[in-house]
């Protein structure tokens, strides 16, 4: 009697089994997002290996070329400055005690200058008339000698006057020599003038670099832009070479992006940029590629990577240099070809596969890719037009065989 209760149980409890495990595989379905496929036009894009920065193509950084305490500073970090303008001012009063004793010196330096050239034009005029004096006199006493030589030879005269005629020679030709000697005097007075006049030049020199350094106490804008940051305050003091500010122009911007090693065959200088920025998460943004660097730059471990700069289409005033961005380079397109959102995509076993919906269940494909970019991905193989996927692999509660309440998306 027993016996028979326990496999009266045990038929029960099998029966129950069997109809729990048959509810359960008819449980619930899952709702997902699917998506009808159907051919379409595909563009080809390669992406930067990493989120990069927007930068302004026109960025300086004001420095402090002479040391003082900042007298004035009115503007902030995020004000707009036309080109020209004062951002900040230094200390004047040793600038200005500087250009004044400068000032004094090369007055000082041209006064001496002109006293010695004054000098020097009153000595060359008595010289040169000394000399041209000295010269007459020496050649008057020249013919005499010579005439008294004449006569005495012919018995005419006394020695007497040829021996005075002589001597009136020799002493002319004394008074010449000495005249002579006297332009020598005249040309060291030259070279006096000439380092009278040098220093003039440089006390001119010193006047004009004190006038720059007087110049310096006015920082000003080299060009249109905003200031992004300040690295000082009122009243502190800098010495040269400190960091002041830094000016950026916001309308002319790129962005500094890297590529890896086995997309940089694809691309060269023109293509058309997606730009997707953090900040506008609805908006794509235009851009072009206008270089890309001719070796390697980065290397992480096995990653090799080059450097390319892309330029924004026109102007962006909302967007702002140090916003974060992803670029998509425009490589090609593809007309009337299937392709999937790549976040359809799973890899099993280095296979790609795919969710697909076979009469309300979820079935997994292996397929075989192509080209792709940020978001789609051609499907060359394992799917056909019309068939149903699912949109998001990761999708909660997703497997193999599970029944799925269909939001088609189109």
């Amino acid at each position: 009697m027993k016996r028979k209760i326990w496999i009266l149980i045990i038929s029960v409890t099998a029966i129950a089994l069997a109809g729990l495990i048959y509810h359960v595989s008819r449980g619930k379905p899952v709702s997902l997002k699917t998506i009808t496929l159907k051919k379409g036009g595909l563009e080809v894009t390669v992406s930067s290996t990493t989120t990069s920065m927007i930068k302004s193509e026109q960025e300086a950084v004001l420095s402090a070329q002479r040391s003082g305490r900042v007298t004035r500073m009115v503007l902030k970090e995020g004000d707009e400055v036309k080109q020209g303008a004062v951002l900040l001012e230094i200390d004047r009063e040793e600038a200005n005690v500087r250009v004044l004793e400068a000032g004094a010196n090369l007055q000082m330096a041209r006064a001496r200058l002109a006293q010695i050239e004054a000098g020097v034009n009153m000595e060359r005029i008595q010289t040169d008339s000394q000399l041209q004096q000295a010269k007459a006199t020496l050649d008057n006493a020249l013919r005499e000698w010579e005439r008294q030589k004449e006569i005495y030879n012919k018995g005419i005269s006394a020695k007497s006057g040829l021996d005075k005629a002589e001597e009136a020679y020799l002493v002319a030709k004394a008074q010449y020599e000495r005249a002579l000697g006297n332009l020598d005097i005249n040309k060291v007075k030259q070279q006096e003038i000439a380092a009278g006049r040098a220093t003039v030049q440089q006390m001119e020199a010193a006047l004009q670099m004190a006038r720059i350094q007087l110049s310096y106490s006015a920082i000003t804008a080299p060009f249109k832009g905003v200031i992004s940051k300040k690295w000082i305050s009122q009243s502190e003091f800098v010495s040269i070479g400190s960091p002041l500010m830094t000016l950026v122009d916001p309308l002319r911007l790129y962005i500094h992006a890297t590529i890896d090693e086995v997309d940089v065959k694809n691309l060269k200088p023109g293509q058309k940029v997606k730009i997707l920025i953090d900040a506008f998460p609805d908006q794509v943004f235009s851009g072009v590629l206008k270089r890309i660097s001719p070796i390697v730059i980065g290397a992480k471990q096995e990653t090799r990577t080059f450097d390319i700069w892309v330029y924004f289409e026109g102007t962006m005033p909302a967007v702002k240099p140090g916003m974060s961005a992803d670029i998509e380079v425009i490589t090609d397109y593809l007309p009337n070809v299937l392709a999937v959102p790549t976040g359809a995509l799973l890899e099993k076993e280095g296979k790609k596969m795919i969710y697909t919906v076979e009469e309300d269940r979820v079935t997994l494909r292996t397929v075989e890719i192509g080209l792709s970019n940020w978001n789609d991905t051609e499907i060359k193989k394992g799917l056909k037009e019309g068939e149903i996927i699912v949109e998001n692999a990761d999708g909660n509660g997703l497997k193999e065989g599970v029944r799925v309440q269909l939001e088609q998306k189109q």
